[in-house]
């Protein structure tokens, strides 16, 4: 297994990384590779690693997705993932309903070397992993077997092998409480329009 992450972010948490491998004796399973920019440099030198003759053999069966959460960078990290993303692969990404703002919210005013005020009102408050999901993911034509899970967890696509059968199959799994949330907020717009009408 392979992980990417940030050079800085060794300093940052306590333990890091490669402390927990080693105090879990896991580091003979697991490749930690430190990037100063991100993993989009990474999945270069993997494409660039693993092409022929102008042809990139795909070599992973599984890849997680879980950055800056951003539009441009992870919008690229799909499209570099599936040259290397094996037929039958899954690839999964993470905080498909988070914002900066949410971010923001809680303080911070930079994400992963985002600066949140460099970014307009719709970049700040729009999901861009679900943009990217919806917008780029499930419209490719090599993907199928979508899942969203929760309200803003983990969304999943397979890549197919077979692409003239795709099937759109979208499964929102939320926990009861969003359920009845949801069902209260449509019951009452419905009473809310008929009250007027």
């Amino acid at each position: 297994m392979v992980s990417v992450d940030l050079e800085e972010t060794q300093r940052l948490f306590i333990p890091c990384g490669e402390d927990l491998l080693t105090k879990t004796g896991l580091g003979n399973y697991v490749k930690l590779v430190r990037e100063k920019t991100g993993y989009n440099w990474f999945l270069h030198n993997e494409i660039k690693q693993h092409s022929e003759n102008y042809q990139c053999m795909p070599i992973y069966d599984l890849c997680i997705i879980d950055g800056p959460k951003n539009w441009t960078i992870d919008g690229m990290a799909f499209f570099l993932v599936d040259k290397l993303l094996k037929p039958g692969g899954w690839i999964i990404f993470d905080d498909y309903a988070w914002t900066y703002y949410d971010n923001e919210k809680k303080g911070f005013e930079v994400t992963d070397g985002i600066t949140h005020r460099l970014l307009s009102e719709e970049e700040r408050t729009i999901p861009q992993i679900k943009e990217v999901f919806q917008l780029l993911v499930m419209q490719h034509p090599s993907y199928s077997n979508f899942r969203i899970h929760g309200e803003g967890d983990w969304a999943w696509a397979q890549k197919v092998t077979n692409p003239a059968k795709i099937n759109v199959s979208v499964e929102y799994n939320m926990r009861f409480k969003d359920l009845f949330s949801r069902i209260f907020k449509v019951t009452n717009r419905l009473f809310k329009f008929r009250k007027t009408n």
